[in-house]
């Protein structure tokens, strides 16, 4: 069974509060009824698809985040750190960029060297060779 910590407020149908952002609800199937009598389940659809658009928590020394792997631009190694490079900023962390392969869906991301992955939802133009 899954648990699933909500990202926003779950209302129903008339605009009440039903579930404020932050609780936690798991998937079961006696819930999922539940939330289907309430009119709620396209919200909790919502909820998982936005869940499932973000990586792995990414620990950088005292502090854990998410990061949505659509702002992704890439990744790059060097040694065991990885510098992740996102449309707000840049952020490094201690991994394999193995690792890091492994979580991510490849048919959005490309392994263009050893040292690179790439976001290929942000490439506009593949070269090959030189100029």
């Amino acid at each position: 069974m899954k648990t699933l910590i909500l990202d926003r407020d779950l209302v129903d149908k008339e605009g009440r509060l039903l579930l404020p952002k932050g609780s936690k609800i798991e998937l079961s199937e006696e819930n999922l009824l539940k939330f289907e009598q309430l009119g709620i389940v396209n919200q909790i659809k919502k909820v998982i698809n936005r869940a499932k658009d973000r990586i792995s928590p990414i620990k950088e020394n005292s502090s854990i985040k998410n990061v949505f792997i659509k702002s992704i631009l890439y990744f790059e190694s060097k040694d065991k750190k990885i510098r992740i490079v996102t449309v707000d900023g840049q952020d490094f962390f201690y991994d394999r960029l193995e690792n890091i392969m492994t979580k991510l869906n490849e048919l959005t991301f490309y392994q263009i060297h050893k040292s690179y992955f790439v976001n290929l939802s942000h490439v506009i133009i593949f070269k090959y060779g030189g100029a």
